[in-house]
């Protein structure tokens, strides 16, 4: 198995762009030339796990007919909460920037960034990244299957010990290692 390093990122902006809509966000976004993808064309989900500040959905992609991992943020309890929704849209723009950043998005050991888009929540709209879809599960889930040799723990960590390094080197700190945010994905061989 091959595994991946996936989190919610401790990355600060420079510049301290500040996030007051989502016209903001997307303003933000549209200079990293990511994907944008239509929601419509996104078939068939799945809540595959859910974190602080993400849903996450298993979709079926129409135009490319893979499994994509789609990482809705949660809106704030307190729609009027600016406080909180400036947290949540602070940390889909840490992802996106930190996937991005081409030392990071060209790693085989972190999670690769495949887009953005928009959805419709109770009327609002509700931005939404797109990854990769881990078919093996987080590493709990993995370990718990009870069917992972020695040879391949160790493999295990050598990955997620290189996919660190990555972080470390560009200077971006994980904030959040743990089992549940480690993503095991099939040997591409």
């Amino acid at each position: 198995a091959r595994t991946l390093v996936s989190c919610s990122l401790r990355f600060s902006r420079q510049g301290g762009v500040e996030i007051r809509s989502l016209d903001d966000l997307l303003w933000t976004i549209q200079p990293l030339n990511l994907r944008l993808y239509d929601a419509a064309s996104l078939r068939t989900p799945k809540q595959v796990g859910e974190g602080a500040s993400y849903t996450v959905f298993r979709y079926t992609d129409a135009r490319t007919r893979t499994a994509v991992a789609v990482k809705k943020i949660k809106p704030p309890d307190d729609v009027n909460d600016h406080f909180a929704f400036q947290n949540r849209v602070d940390c889909v723009l840490k992802d996106i920037e930190v996937m991005h950043h081409p030392p990071i998005a060209q790693h085989e050991n972190i999670l690769t960034l495949l887009g953005y888009g928009w959805g419709l929540r109770r009327g609002d709209l509700i931005p939404f990244i797109v990854t990769d879809y881990a078919s093996l599960g987080t590493l709990r889930e993995y370990l718990q299957t009870g069917d992972v040799s020695m040879p391949s723990k160790l493999s295990i960590c050598s990955q997620v010990a290189c996919g660190l390094n990555r972080l470390h080197w560009t200077g971006v700190g994980h904030g959040d290692l743990k089992l549940e945010n480690v993503l095991v994905f099939p040997n591409p061989s």
